[in-house]
């Protein structure tokens, strides 16, 4: 870049004529836009680099006592900062060895876990038959009162469906569920004078 200083000379001396004025000292500055695109090749890849950088430079004309008339050049360095970063994967064959013995492990894991609840849920033991009864009368052990004798003989017989509607009538009647066992077959019953609802269940 050249700078014509005569030229500028006859620019500031039409300025100072117009004004009135003499300058003896004046400044010029240059903002060139420098527009930058490159190829950045690597070992494995090409990177574009597309950049546009202002720079400002500041040319000043100057008289002093001392140093007489001088030109200053401010700023004459610039810089804008930047990176290109660039990641690799490197794999080690040991790693990718062990992750692929991890899947088969877990695998072959998970497949005999899965036939052992298949063949645990299909042939598990039936629960003894004091916890089935145990579990069925849970709900209304407040209402059921054991007895050794058999259920006896009346006028009406209701057999009913469920040990839960069995329940709701003996509520309703405010009469006691007495339990009677035959062999393995349970007996939960009410009487109500000549009336007798019950529920039977085999263990």
């Amino acid at each position: 870049m050249q700078i014509n200083g005569t030229k500028i000379k006859e620019i500031i001396d039409i300025i100072d004529k117009e004004t009135g004025t003499r300058s003896t000292t004046y400044n010029i500055n240059i903002k060139p836009k420098i527009h930058v695109v490159a190829n950045v090749t690597t070992q494995t890849t090409v990177k574009t680099i597309d950049e546009a950088f202002t720079p400002e430079l500041t040319v000043a004309f100057k008289t002093e006592a001392e140093k007489g008339n001088y030109i200053a050049i401010e700023n004459p360095q610039q810089t804008k900062p930047g990176e290109i970063t660039e990641t690799h994967q490197i794999p080690l064959p040991g790693v990718g060895f062990q992750r692929t013995l991890s899947y088969m492990a877990t695998a072959s894991t998970a497949i005999a876990l899965a036939i052992s609840a298949f063949l645990y849920i299909r042939y598990k033991p039936a629960a003894p038959p004091a916890k089935v009864i145990e579990k069925l009368m849970a709900p209304y052990k407040e209402l059921i009162a054991r007895t050794t004798q058999k259920p006896p003989e009346t006028e009406t017989t209701i057999n009913m469906e469920t040990l839960e509607g069995l329940a709701k009538t003996a509520e309703i009647l405010a009469r006691p569920i007495l339990h009677a066992t035959d062999g393995k077959e349970h007996i939960f019953y009410i009487i109500d004078n000549n009336t007798k609802y019950q529920y039977t269940t085999k263990a």
